[in-house]
């Protein structure tokens, strides 16, 4: 990072981000709040007084859906069979400029094997070999 730059950063006592400040020349540019739900879960990011990121959960704490302040949104999925709950897809809806319609992905869908590796995100392919 350039001399004339500097990020700050402050936490609660639980060590959680709850500031972050980025700095020019000494003089705040940018700063972005996180707040916690009482449980210790991150709740929600905001910057400029506008909320930027809202995020939510199942009962165990997996994170099912984050929410930007734009309107576009990612969701997770996960096997509730399986008592690890691995990830099993991720959907999502966005835009590369702010005047651009959301596009949705319509979800993509991962295999496992029997030891939890997995073997297809999407369009991508994984092999696990034993040693």
């Amino acid at each position: 990072m350039p001399a004339n730059r500097a990020i700050e950063y402050s936490y609660n006592n639980l060590s959680q981000k709850t500031e972050m400040i980025l700095r020019m020349s000494g003089s705040p540019v940018h700063t972005s709040t996180y707040n916690y739900f009482a449980n210790g879960w991150l709740k929600n990011v905001q910057s400029g007084g506008s909320t930027v990121a809202s995020y939510s959960y199942d009962f165990v704490g997996n994170r099912t859906r984050v929410d930007f302040g734009n309107g576009t949104w990612q969701s997770f999925g996960y096997k509730p069979i399986d008592p690890r709950y691995m990830l099993e897809n991720i959907h999502y809806a966005y835009r590369c400029n702010p005047t651009d319609p959301i596009t949705d992905n319509g979800g993509l869908k991962f295999t496992r094997d029997n030891s939890g590796n997995p073997l297809n995100w999407g369009d991508i392919t994984d092999t696990y070999t034993r040693v």
